[in-house]
């Protein structure tokens, strides 16, 4: 088991800590963590798929947060999120391509 301490501070006004726990590894394959924390608790499910040019990186993200408030800020910017992991994934492929 592998845990790692994630500390997110987007403003004096909203800082928690989340812990995302490796749970599964099959290599060069799939990834599957647990993150839990006071705000949320969810399941990250990384799959790698070869493709003819390179790999697909196919992220499935299920849980939810645990306060009200941060139900309904998950449902209002649900795109946003969307939107925001597409582009971490892109920069992940520009990184790895690229260096």
């Amino acid at each position: 088991m592998w845990l790692a301490p994630i500390v997110i501070e987007r403003s004096q006004a909203i800082a928690y800590t989340l812990e995302d726990e490796l749970v599964e590894v099959e290599p060069a394959r799939r990834f599957l963590s647990r993150v839990t924390g006071d705000a949320l608790e969810a399941t990250v499910e990384t799959t790698l798929v070869p493709t003819g040019s390179g790999t697909a990186v196919m992220v499935r993200w299920t849980g939810e947060p645990k306060p009200l408030l941060l139900k309904l800020l998950f449902t209002l910017r649900r795109a946003a999120i969307i939107a925001q992991v597409a582009a971490n994934l892109a920069r992940l492929k520009q990184v790895v391509e690229n260096e």
